[in-house]
């Protein structure tokens, strides 16, 4: 039986019960600490992982500062990865922003540059930074015709989304624009992504349904090289029996944080605008995977995405275990065995 996401009074309004929280693997960040939770939208076991709900919440002192929502976008495989990092199969993706972007710059996002796409800070918003939470519910960007069920194809994700149990997750790696990387660069950004192994659902699959096909399922089988991917029409997998319509724009748009790092995404256009806690899903065409949604255009129907090679390829210079930024460049590997790593909440059970 389903039930509506409820927020917890006692945790700072946040969806997840403090107590269950407390008993989550996490990782420290800045005096805080970071975990992440996956939930199931119906009740039965899920078999795909596609479009699973996923809540990440940082902590200080034992009180939630930040949480914020995202879907996985799928599973690693070998199919997607080949020969590359065959450690990280059976590893869920989804974004890396949100509580981490709320640790590295609190006050302060990206902006956009250049003359691919001009657009104004105001009205694009990077990972979401909760443009229509219910603190925004009388602002433009949380209009009807952005959230109305009715009106959009895709489920509203926000305080009535449809979930029923977080599960925690392990945080196994994690890139957010360079923060966590083997070797210091400029080069445009070309990750975006966490990590994480699932407590439950072992055996999840990248599977969802082609419409017209009576319900037959397909699998992810192969991803989408940036040679290939040319624009024209793509598909977002909101979950294993929904598909959402997009075309991917010609193009690239590059956007620069203030500490100078950039990150090359694409454009993609859709019939509504998509809602928050959407960022993390994948992208597809046929049974191809061609990307993650990063960002989305608050009340319009349009969002950027970093490519499937883009991720990929970037996984090469990302550190395995997430470690905190208080660390120098040159102290990191000096330091990467032993200041950081995973551990465990007090109370957590062996």
């Amino acid at each position: 039986m389903t039930q509506l996401l409820s927020q917890d009074p006692a945790n700072n309004g946040g969806w997840i019960p403090l107590e269950q929280l407390r008993r989550a693997p996490a990782f420290e960040l800045r005096g805080g600490k970071v975990l992440y939770h996956v939930g199931r939208a119906s009740g039965s076991e899920p078999d795909s992982a596609c479009g699973l709900f996923c809540c990440s919440t940082y902590m200080e002192n034992d009180e939630v500062i930040k949480q914020d929502l995202y879907r996985v976008g799928g599973v690693l495989t070998t199919a997607i990865l080949g020969k590359k990092n065959p450690h990280l199969c059976g590893m869920l993706m989804t974004t890396a922003s949100g509580v981490l972007q709320h640790a590295f710059e609190p006050t302060h996002w990206l902006e956009s540059f250049g003359d691919n796409d001009q657009v104004d800070q105001d009205v694009c918003t990077y990972a979401d930074e909760n443009a229509d939470s219910d603190e925004n519910t009388d602002s433009d960007s949380n209009s009807d015709s952005a959230t109305d069920i009715s009106v959009s194809p895709c489920p509203v994700v926000g305080v009535t989304a449809l979930a029923i149990d977080w599960q925690p997750a392990e945080i196994v790696a994690t890139n957010f624009l360079h923060a966590w990387t083997r070797q210091e660069t400029s080069a445009p950004a070309m990750c975006e992504y966490t990590l994480m192994k699932p407590r439950s659902w072992p055996q999840l699959e990248n599977k969802f349904t082609l419409s017209g096909t009576s319900g037959q399922s397909q699998t992810i089988d192969s991803y989408c090289t940036d040679d290939e991917l040319t624009a024209g029409p793509l598909s977002i997998v909101m979950d294993g029996s929904t598909l959402l319509r997009a075309r991917l724009v010609s193009g690239e748009t590059y956007w620069k944080s203030p500490t100078k790092t950039t990150i090359r995404t694409r454009k993609i256009e859709l019939d509504t605008p998509l809602v928050y806690g959407t960022n993390g899903l994948w992208l597809v065409r046929g049974t191809s995977f061609c990307g993650m949604i990063v960002a989305r255009f608050p009340g319009c129907p349009s969002a950027c995405i970093i490519t499937a090679e883009q991720i990929i390829n970037g996984m090469d210079m990302s550190d395995l275990r997430p470690f905190g930024v208080e660390c120098s460049r040159k102290d990191e590997s000096a330091e990467m065995n032993t200041a950081m790593g995973m551990e465990r909440n007090e109370g957590s059970s062996s």
